[in-house]
């Protein structure tokens, strides 16, 4: 998509005219200027949209994304390639530019592509935007932009694509193209290795899938003596909850459990992209939890690789297995700050739905940093806490911790406080639960019912320079 300053937008095949609540606008008998309220009309051979923006005096960063969202979704299902807008004064050119992103994104899907196949129509993709007026930082915005959506929506690729295609090893070749940005080391286990470098845990998980398993390892060195941060991603490829299956009913939707690693992964690369003064590590754990012969059980008690021993009490509840590993390695190579994204618990989903992402730490400064940058980003999230009484539900009479609650209290906090278990003395840690806003059922806002690439654009907010 380009983006460019212009004198005019007369010239352009159509227009967008943004008009808040209550003021003057082209047709006020059949507009008024509502948030989301969207009507067109023809003007001397032009189309124009007229885009509600709502109330002024609650106009933010994140409605100036919606609209332009609504202008590029209007003008695509019009089946014009380019647009033209005036922005307010009100507007952050950044979040205009991003709103178009966010409505330019297709996912191609698996249909048949021959000559003649049945394939369904796509909407026509809007190719260039132009913007009245001048704006002298518009290429270099433009330009970093694109960046981060290329990082987006990679991310939801993956989600979207089914388990056949993204499995560990399709995870592993994503990560090895990464790795061909200088800089950048790969270091990738298969379940010998990782079993022979102590990932016990996760080879527990590993242990009862056909489809071989790849614990992925990224570093990239551009900081100097900056300690690590490091970006774990929960990697099941496909959850069918292992030997405590899950009911049939959704289980397709298993394929969007990697959706922690599909963020660790495209987020990493777009800072390497951006040649951010960082040192990073990403850790991707990934695997199938499947209930097959060699599968771990209910009752069995494991150890992790830092020694801790560990009542399986649900099976389903591998995530938090494949991240106390994952973390741990992190920590081995050096990690100051580690942030994990995981679709861990059906608590978070129901506590918080589909808008918010539940979110946990041990370092309420690295916390603030890190939600002021999703504030900016328009993702939403939710601090919970991490009260030491919520430790009482994870007690063993046979084991150092049980991996579950058994009364199925506070689930979304006592996964974390397992987790918590992990994490040395001096390590900043934040824990996202993004196990509602991964991949969304309706619509939210400028995000469709697909996946959403959720915690990208906050990473690369706070990793890589403010726009």
């Amino acid at each position: 998509m380009n983006f460019i300053s212009a004198s005019s937008i007369k010239k352009a095949e159509s227009a967008g005219i943004f008009v808040f609540e209550g003021e003057a606008n082209p047709r006020p008998k059949f507009f008024t200027g509502k948030k989301n309220e969207v009507y067109a009309y023809d003007e001397a051979g032009q189309r124009i949209f007229l885009v509600g923006l709502g109330a002024r005096a609650d106009f933010t960063a994140d409605q100036t994304r919606l609209a332009a969202y609504r202008l590029l979704k209007a003008a695509a299902k019009a089946k014009l390639t380019a647009t033209a807008a005036a922005l307010p004064a009100a507007f952050e050119l950044a979040a205009f530019i991003e709103g178009c992103y966010l409505a330019d994104y297709q996912f191609a899907g698996l249909h048949k592509k021959k000559t003649g196949a049945s394939v369904p129509d796509s909407p026509v993709r809007i190719k260039t935007v132009y913007l009245q007026g001048r704006y002298p930082r518009l290429n270099k915005l433009a330009a970093r932009i694109k960046v981060i959506f290329a990082a987006v929506n990679r991310a939801k690729d993956l989600v979207n694509l089914p388990a056949n295609v993204v499995t560990p090893a399709y995870l592993a070749r994503v990560a090895a193209h990464i790795a061909q940005k200088p800089k950048v080391k790969l270091s990738t286990f298969n379940f010998a290795q990782a079993k022979k470098a102590g990932l016990t845990a996760f080879c527990a998980v590993a242990q009862g899938s056909a489809e071989p398993a790849r614990f992925i390892v990224l570093e990239y060195l551009h900081g100097g003596n900056k300690p690590k941060i490091a970006l774990v991603g929960k990697g099941l490829t496909f959850d069918s909850g292992g030997i405590s299956l899950k009911p049939a009913a959704g289980m397709g939707e298993m394929k969007t459990d990697m959706a922690g690693a599909a963020v660790a992964l495209t987020a990493f690369a777009a800072l390497v992209e951006l040649q951010v003064k960082q040192n990073l590590l990403c850790v991707a754990p990934a695997t199938e939890n499947m209930p097959g012969g060699a599968a771990y059980k209910p009752g069995d008690i494991i150890t992790t690789a830092d020694g801790l021993t560990v009542e399986i009490n649900s099976t389903d509840a591998e995530g938090r297995l494949l991240l106390c590993d994952a973390l741990w390695y992190a920590q081995k190579l050096g990690a100051k700050r580690i942030i994990d994204y995981a679709t861990l618990t059906g608590a978070c989903q129901i506590a918080l739905g589909e808008t918010r992402a539940g979110v946990l730490t041990n370092a309420p400064g690295f916390l603030a940093e890190y939600l002021a940058a999703a504030e900016r980003s328009g993702e939403k999230h939710w601090q919970l806490p991490l009260d030491e009484e919520y430790a009482e539900y994870l007690k063993s009479r046979t084991a150092d911790t049980l991996n579950n609650s058994k009364d199925r209290l506070a689930g979304t906090i006592t996964a974390a406080k397992f987790l918590e278990k992990f994490i040395q003395q001096g390590v900043e840690w934040i824990h996202c639960d993004i196990a509602g806003t991964a991949f969304l059922q309706k619509q939210q806002r400028y995000l469709e019912p697909q996946a959403t690439g959720f915690g990208v654009r906050t990473l690369l907010d706070l990793l890589g320079g403010h726009k």
